[in-house]
């Protein structure tokens, strides 16, 4: 409840409504919207991710500002929509895939009640490499949970890493 809580004094969200309230959204001045490779990704991922347009657009930019020499990593890929998208974004460089394909390994109920232990386990490794298998890309799905799944793996160097893993276990894990 507490993370909850947090999370609606920040973003100023309407909990009778659970809606946010945001400035009006003028799409004319957000250049990335008008982008043709951008918007034939959003609407190759979109059944496969959570995220939403201003994030894969945030995804897409910061992934392409980053160093070119250097691999792509998601951790949490869920259905892997996100990181298609990202390696869409950069088609030639190496994408890491991590994700458990089993949900959760653990939920705290006091920091993680936004979720419940049966989330996310209809993804599977399958799918997500269903996803790439045609693109003719370099990429890895690495099963388990992070960053003990990658323990025993020799990665390239990395220079982009969208980390969507959700909870605190895994997030202070990921970082560590």
């Amino acid at each position: 409840m507490f993370i909850k809580k947090i999370f609606h004094k920040f973003f100023d969200l309407d909990t009778k409504k659970d809606r946010l309230f945001t400035k009006e959204l003028k799409t004319k001045n957000i250049e990335i919207l008008y982008d043709k490779e951008f918007q034939a990704s959003i609407n190759e991922v979109k059944d496969y991710t959570l995220l939403d347009t201003s994030r894969l657009a945030n995804l897409w930019i910061l992934s392409k500002l980053s160093n070119p020499k250097g691999a792509m990593i998601e951790i949490g890929a869920y259905k892997g929509g996100g990181s298609l998208h990202i390696s869409n974004s950069n088609p030639d460089r190496k994408m890491y895939i991590c994700d458990s394909f089993k949900g959760f390994e653990r939920i705290d109920e006091n920091l993680d009640d936004l979720f419940k232990i049966t989330d996310f386990k209809e993804a599977t490794e399958q799918g997500v490499r269903a996803l790439f298998n045609n693109k003719n890309r370099s990429f890895e799905i690495i099963s388990g949970f992070f960053p003990q799944s990658c323990s025993n793996k020799k990665l390239q160097p990395i220079s982009f890493a969208h980390m969507d893993v959700d909870v605190y276990k895994a997030t202070k894990e990921s970082l560590y």
